[in-house]
């Protein structure tokens, strides 16, 4: 099968080195099947993007542990907790472009209660938290500021990759109102990182 022809616009350069800058570091990898999601191309054609993104100096590649990343700024310093967002925002990128291709995901760097949100144009907006030393401590501000909740905005409790599988079939966390797990898991053989995302449960019964 043929390579699909893409257009870069200057839109697409402008919003994908924003993205990056929210999560400040992603992995190369990730990075690859985020631009397959969006172009609807295979990870061939990903490649070849990404190298002429490189030679453009539109992003940086470097180095972090084992693991091949990309950056927007050189300066931007990397870390665990970061790569793996950046999967958790493709996990939902791609449930919204399975509903249909037009579909998007916007997502803020926020510092507290929650790490990210996370908007789509299908209306959700998510609430990340990432499980770290501070987790719990961001769960129950999240639950004290946000009295009410609006339609459609969800808790997306997050286990990051650096957690070992046994300590996730521990006590699941109490989280209120309409939220979801997400567990990010690396492969030791190829070191690709995916997230995977449980069903919504609970509901909003105070909306704002």
């Amino acid at each position: 099968m043929g390579r699909k022809e893409i257009k870069i616009t200057r839109r697409f350069l402008s919003d994908t080195s924003q993205l990056i800058k929210v999560f400040g570091a992603i992995r190369y990898d990730s990075f690859l099947l985020y631009l397959c999601l969006y172009f609807g191309i295979c990870k061939e054609t990903a490649e070849d993007l990404t190298e002429k993104f490189l030679q453009a100096r539109i992003i940086t590649k470097a180095k972090y542990a084992d693991t091949h990343i990309l950056k927007a700024d050189k300066k931007e310093r990397a870390s665990s907790d970061k790569l793996d967002a950046f999967d958790v925002y493709l996990a939902v990128m791609k449930e919204e472009k399975e509903k249909g291709e037009e579909n998007e995901v916007a997502a803020v760097r926020t510092d507290l209660p929650e790490d990210y949100i996370f908007y789509t144009t299908t209306g959700l907006m998510y609430d990340v938290i990432i499980n770290n030393d501070r987790g719990a401590q961001k769960l129950r501000l999240l639950e004290k500021f946000e009295k009410k909740r609006k339609k459609g905005e969800i808790t997306l409790f997050v286990y990051p990759s650096r957690i070992p599988s046994e300590e996730l079939r521990g006590k699941k966390p109490v989280l209120f109102g309409s939220h979801r797990l997400g567990i990010v898991r690396k492969s030791p053989e190829t070191g690709i990182a995916t997230c995977i995302l449980t069903d919504t449960e609970g509901k909003n019964d105070r909306q704002r």
